[in-house]
């Protein structure tokens, strides 16, 4: 259901590999990221799995992740995706990490335009995201993107040992004209 590969501005998306879960097992371990999301510090096994299972999850339409990796780099800079797909309702929820290092240059809001026009021109018609109180940085990628801030969600997931408040956020697909 989902393409192998997306072009963005200055990027490609492309379905991730083995050879990516080093890179992606690096990232996924720094404190800056996990913190920022309801994932417990991730191990080698659980990323090989996760890696190795959404070649299976994007062919059958249940979710997709993709590398992210800017123009003349070696390996991936982050992942995106979608997961909690109602196919139904035509809505997907869209995730993703960022390796510290690249945080602050506007790749994220750029990875994320291809995989949302995507969305939109198959059929989807509700774009939704969830961010844990306090993540000002993926607030500000789904602002970019054209997102509205719909609610605040009251002790919505239990994140290591606590309940934590995440805002709901989603974009429309609406024909021009309409509002």
């Amino acid at each position: 259901m989902f393409p192998a590969q997306l072009e963005g501005e200055g990027i490609q998306l492309r379905a991730l590999l083995p050879g990516d879960t080093a890179a992606m097992f690096a990232y996924l371990q720094r404190p800056e990221v996990y913190e920022a999301t309801s994932s417990d510090r991730w191990s080698r096994e659980a990323v090989d799995e996760f890696v190795r299972s959404n070649a299976e999850g994007m062919l059958e339409g249940r979710w997709c992740r993709y590398a992210i990796v800017p123009d003349g780099a070696a390996a991936l800079a982050g992942d995106i995706g979608f997961g909690s797909i109602d196919i139904r309702n035509r809505r997907a929820e869209i995730g993703y990490h960022l390796a510290p290092e690249s945080w602050g240059r506007g790749l994220m809001a750029r990875a994320a335009r291809p995989l949302i026009d995507w969305a939109f021109a198959n059929g989807f018609h509700r774009i939704e995201a969830t961010v844990m109180e306090g993540n000002r940085r993926s607030e500000r990628v789904l602002e970019k993107l054209g997102f509205e801030r719909e609610a605040t969600l009251r002790d919505y997931k239990l994140v290591r040992g606590a309940f934590r408040d995440y805002s709901l956020w989603s974009r429309l697909n609406q024909a021009p004209g309409k509002s």
